[in-house]
């Protein structure tokens, strides 16, 4: 049985969104077992970026926190001695959140693109994670923060496996 790694990131908001080059600035991570209790939860900031988007910085993103962060390396590494050959990576977007870090090559499921876990709720080719709470039931704010999206990441999960609506290969 696997256990799950939530992983959603937050950037500068400077470079391409796919493939990703632009700067990770924070991580929120929720490890669970196979049963879905939590084993590790934590969101840190990642030092590295140099410059803020006029948008990041509209929605609070704090450069001085940024640049008292963990080292990128510091923050892989973290997550490496987290995971083992059961692990299964879920984001929202799995592209852009794995693809920052590198994680693409591990088992994932993207919860805006994987058409068996959302049949039964008519999925379109792609869902944004406020679309997919609110078909959930699940309250959602429509927020730019990795920790908030981590954390309704994780709910909808819940739900999607509660639903049965998720089938794990």
């Amino acid at each position: 049985m696997n256990n799950y790694m939530f992983i959603i990131c937050d950037t500068n908001g400077i470079g391409t969104f796919i493939p990703p080059t632009q700067t990770v600035t924070k991580i929120s991570l929720i490890h669970t077992d196979c049963n879905l209790n939590i084993l590790h939860k934590e969101t840190m900031y990642v030092k590295g970026a140099k410059q803020l988007n006029k948008w990041c910085i509209e929605q609070g993103h704090d450069l001085n926190l940024i640049n008292n962060g963990k080292p990128y390396e510091d923050v892989l590494y973290m997550i490496n001695k987290l995971i083992d050959s059961k692990t299964l990576f879920i984001s929202h977007n799995c592209q852009f959140h794995l693809g920052l870090l590198n994680l693409l090559k591990y088992k994932h499921i993207c919860t805006s693109t994987n058409k068996i876990m959302l049949t039964n709720l008519e999925q379109s080719s792609y869902i944004k994670l406020g679309e997919l709470a609110q078909r959930l039931n699940i309250a959602y704010m429509e927020m730019n923060e990795a920790e908030y999206n981590v954390n309704i990441l994780f709910r909808c999960f819940q739900e999607l496996k509660k639903r049965d609506l998720f089938i794990e290969k």
